[in-house]
């Protein structure tokens, strides 16, 4: 995975040659280490889960506000712009009693639901 990374960063030149013989010398040197070295790869195992452990949490956040942003924002506009009240809140403005409980229907015949 690491040496198709850099062969990417070669691709869109962000590095050069040297510089990735030199990633991949490192990355081989690991891999033979790893290998034979329980305790290497443990250390290398629990570095990348720690990083990929934040990176996600950076990422969650950001993916979340990008989601709100694109998708929840223009729908709200959206519906606002038609009239909607999805939630009912203009039916209860009136009301002394601001209590927005809806009371449920009496249940029916549980012979059949379907």
């Amino acid at each position: 995975m690491l040496s198709m990374v850099v062969g990417v960063l070669i691709w869109k030149s962000f590095i050069t040659w040297t510089n990735a013989y030199v990633a991949w010398s490192l990355i081989a040197l690991l891999l033979i280490i790893g290998l034979f070295s329980d305790f290497v790869s443990g250390v290398v195992y629990r570095g990348a889960m720690a990083v990929g452990y934040r990176v996600g949490q950076v990422f969650g956040v950001v993916f979340l506000f990008v989601l709100f942003c694109v998708a929840v924002i223009p729908l709200g506009l959206f519906l606002r712009l038609i009239g909607k009240d999805l939630l009912q809140f203009k039916a209860y403005k009136n009301i002394a009693n601001k209590s927005y409980w809806i009371t449920s229907k009496k249940p029916g015949s549980l012979d059949r639901m379907h």
